[in-house]
């Protein structure tokens, strides 16, 4: 259902390669179902993995699956 109302905030985390597809893949389908220029702003996204070359190519993705640096933490 389409219309007004209160959008609630939302973390999404995604831990590991694992991790890290799922939320390029939830960020895919919500583009594809609500438009690429519909602001999502209640939204946040977190990916966090050891590996600094998985982090690199989140970094380096094309599109909605592309992360940005806040969005990214290397434990």
């Amino acid at each position: 259902r389409l219309g007004y109302g209160v959008l609630m905030p939302a973390m999404i985390v995604g831990i590991g390669g694992a991790g890290m597809q799922v939320l390029q893949q939830l960020r895919r389908m919500l583009e594809e179902q609500f438009g690429p220029q519909t602001p999502l702003n209640h939204l946040q996204w977190l990916q966090i993995d050891t590996d600094l070359e998985s982090l690199n190519e989140a970094a380096s993705a094309t599109g909605s699956a592309a992360f940005v640096g806040k969005e990214l933490v290397h434990a």
